[in-house]
């Protein structure tokens, strides 16, 4: 029986009777009390860490999405700013055909900023990623094309995977020949194919102005036939790769 606060009665039978005594438990209640207020300080330590770990969690996420849309402006930033002097442009023209051209133009980089974007959330920290992401992004941008009355056709080599490094060196080229040849370009044929040494690919284009090399890709080897058809072609050396 709890006599007050810090007094217990205590019983017991014997033969004829009971015994009972008083037991001073302050050292206790002391101790349970202390034992209380250390579990209400550990509880709200817990509750301080469980937030500073959530916030920490939220400014770690955002700190990496600020760190990939930076790398998408990066990789992007010569098409954004060739789609600003394709506007200034579209407003200051009167002309329907030059205007037509200049949106033509505008979708075919807009597709490539789409897809572009996407290879880098997919690669990013990737040792491999399946080759369907290049096959659509090559696909959406040849279909870009169609709608700009370019004939086009894409062809990649059916395997599994491809290194992130492979796939955004194959979509980067074939976006730097479309770049490099958009103003007179009329057919192009892109292939990308796996080889022994890597990743590789061939490209045919028909096109009335013909560039000299394409900024950016020293590799990249250029040839013009009699009819002036263009042939890309880009290949790792022995033991390399794209």
């Amino acid at each position: 029986v709890q006599l007050d606060a810090t007094t217990q009665l205590h019983g017991h039978p014997i033969r004829k009777g009971y015994i009972f005594w008083q037991e001073d438990i302050t050292e206790l209640v002391a101790l349970l009390e202390e034992l209380r207020l250390t579990q209400e300080e550990l509880h709200d330590i817990g509750d301080i860490i469980q937030a500073e770990t959530a916030q920490k969690a939220q400014w770690l996420k955002l700190s990496e999405q600020n760190r990939l849309y930076d790398k998408i402006e990066t990789v992007t930033a010569r098409q954004l700013a060739r789609i600003q002097e394709y506007l200034i442009a579209l407003k200051a023209t009167d002309d329907i055909d030059t205007a037509r051209r200049l949106l033509k133009h505008i979708v075919i980089l807009g597709t490539y900023i789409k897809r572009r974007s996407n290879l880098v959330f997919v690669c990013d920290k990737a040792e491999d990623i399946d080759t369907t992401e290049l096959r659509l992004s090559l696909f959406e941008s040849a279909e870009s094309l169609r709608l700009s009355d370019i004939r086009c056709a894409v062809q990649i080599a059916d395997t599994a995977k491809i290194s992130p490094a492979s796939a955004v060196a194959i979509y980067d080229a074939f976006e730097a020949i479309i770049e490099a040849t958009l103003p007179g370009l009329q057919e192009i044929l892109f292939c990308a194919e796996h080889t022994a040494q890597g990743w590789g690919l061939r490209c045919s284009v028909q096109c009335t102005d013909a560039p000299a090399a394409l900024p950016g890709l020293p590799q990249m080897q250029l040839e013009r036939d009699d009819d002036g058809l263009l042939y890309f072609t880009m290949f790792p050396a022995e033991g390399g790769g794209l």
